[in-house]
């Protein structure tokens, strides 16, 4: 059992909590019985697991095996724990190595229909989070997350996804290049963009198609916009200025899927 908070194995796993650690150890923290339950029942590579002292979890009768476990204080929980209540367990995670687009996109050509997602630019960790989420329920084939958009690691993203994290292929890619690649291999690119002049529930929106969302307060950058094949607008009526992002793509996604 580890019960100080100075334990050289818990000033490791703290420097989780920081995006430089977690890009130099390819690993990141988890915490919560939903999300260390849906990491297991994924396959997700937990390495670590620790829960608290006087606690009983049922995730501990049944684990996968090479988890390495720890009974830890409440001080070691709090110590690394990014939210004020805890639920007292946790898991290291490594990071999945992303294989280059190409392979990716490889697998996308033997699909008859697919549907993608292209985040560029989005700040805030929650709204990242939740589109992963909507975009795991409206059954996207996969996320791709353009240059400017948050860690996918930070812990209010990872918290957010509610487990979808581990259920959708997300990769980060550079945006045009990708683009014209995903133009290459016969997929329509539809932006979500206040100046789009069709109306998003009266698109063709055919069987292979990106979506493309941007920046909470810019939109996406005028370089994808300009790329994008089409333009389409979500119709405001009441006097707000736009739609949350994550509302947004929401609505875009679950039309695509409904015009199938």
């Amino acid at each position: 059992m580890i019960t100080s908070d100075r334990n050289p194995r818990v000033k490791e796993w703290a420097k989780l909590l920081r995006k430089k650690g977690r890009e130099e150890e390819k690993r990141f923290l988890i915490e919560g019985v939903r999300l260390v339950e849906e990491a297991l029942r994924s396959g997700a590579p937990v390495e670590v697991l620790l829960f608290q002292s006087g606690r009983d979890y049922f995730l501990l009768r049944d684990l996968p095996p090479g988890i390495e476990t720890w009974e830890v204080s409440e001080a070691v929980i709090r110590k690394l724990a990014a939210t004020e209540e805890t639920q007292g367990i946790m898991a290291v995670v490594r990071m999945e190595v992303e294989g280059p687009f190409s392979s990716f996109l490889a697998g996308e050509r033997e699909k008859h229909s697919s549907l993608l997602l292209f985040v560029d630019g989005v700040q805030d960790p929650g709204n990242l989070g939740t589109i992963i989420r909507t975009a795991d329920a409206a059954g996207a084939d996969g996320v791709l997350l353009g240059e400017g958009t948050v860690d996918l690691y930070n812990p209010k993203t990872v918290r957010s996804t509610m487990g979808s994290l581990f259920h959708l292929p997300i990769r980060r890619v550079n945006g045009a290049w990708t683009l014209t690649k995903l133009k290459e291999a016969g997929y329509q690119t539809v932006a979500a963009s206040l100046k789009g002049s069709a109306d998003y529930r009266e698109v063709d929106y055919g069987e292979r198609v990106v979506v493309l969302v941007g920046n909470e307060a810019h939109g996406l950058s005028p370089q994808l916009e300009k790329m994008a094949q089409i333009r389409v607008r979500i119709p405001i009526y009441g006097k707000a200025e736009s739609l949350n992002v994550a509302i947004a793509t929401a609505l875009m996604l679950y039309e695509v899927q409904r015009g199938r």
